[in-house]
């Protein structure tokens, strides 16, 4: 299935494999993984990263016939690299879940599911200055790795997005808040408030085109992780 990814994506010697730990009270983390070494991988560290059959290889099964100590492989984002990653979390918030429908049609890029099968991954070409975090969205394009399936939810080429991730960027609150951390944070304004004040922005043109969702088909997920 991991032969799924795009091609653009494999050339690029950006992977690492990962695996579920219990680092805090809270629901088990992704952990990254060197492939060559088999210590930690970071996201600061490209001798800790590997090329993606590598990766693959050391996903899966080994020779003896022994699963891997691995959960799957994972894709580290760079500013060396075009693309940039939408998370959309699970999430049961009706609000939130109809903003992430919106993301989905008007981005119409190449979409997987996530390890848990209840999230979803969309990747674009794009750059953004640091990574955000809001109302169950992420959008990163350096400095985090994200898993990769090869489970395929919206079977297209990454698109070239960089007007709309930016104007995403903005809405979500561009460089008036902190970078998203991997720790859920309380949310100090509303949804409807955030898209109050995106449409009314200067380039709230922009927002109001993302908003309204015009585009193709509607997802089928809840949520996504």
């Amino acid at each position: 299935m991991y032969r799924n990814i795009p091609l653009d994506m494999r050339t690029y010697d950006q992977w690492v494999v990962w695996r579920y730990e219990q680092t805090s009270a809270d629901k088990p983390t992704k952990v990254p993984y060197s492939v060559r070494t088999g210590a930690r991988a970071s996201v600061a560290r490209p001798e800790t990263w590997a090329a993606f059959d590598e990766a693959v290889a050391a996903a899966g099964p080994r020779p003896t016939g022994e699963p891997s100590p691995y959960s799957g492989i994972g894709f580290v984002f760079t500013a060396s690299d075009p693309f940039a990653g939408i998370d959309l979390d699970d999430t049961s918030d009706q609000v939130a879940l109809e903003r992430q429908r919106r993301v989905f049609r008007d981005f119409d890029s190449y979409s997987e599911l996530s390890p848990s099968g209840k999230g979803l991954h969309i990747i674009v070409r794009g750059r953004i200055p640091k990574g955000k975090r809001h109302s169950s969205i992420e959008i990163y394009s350096e400095g985090r790795f994200f898993t990769m399936t090869g489970n395929v939810y919206h079977s297209a080429p990454i698109a070239e997005r960089q007007e709309m991730l930016t104007a995403l960027w903005q809405q979500m609150g561009g460089a008036d808040e902190t970078p998203a951390e991997p720790i859920e944070t309380p949310e100090t304004e509303s949804d409807s408030e955030i898209i109050t004040r995106a449409m009314q922005a200067a380039n709230g043109d922009k927002f109001t085109a993302l908003l309204e969702g015009k585009r193709r088909r509607s997802p089928t997920f809840r949520g996504a992780a």
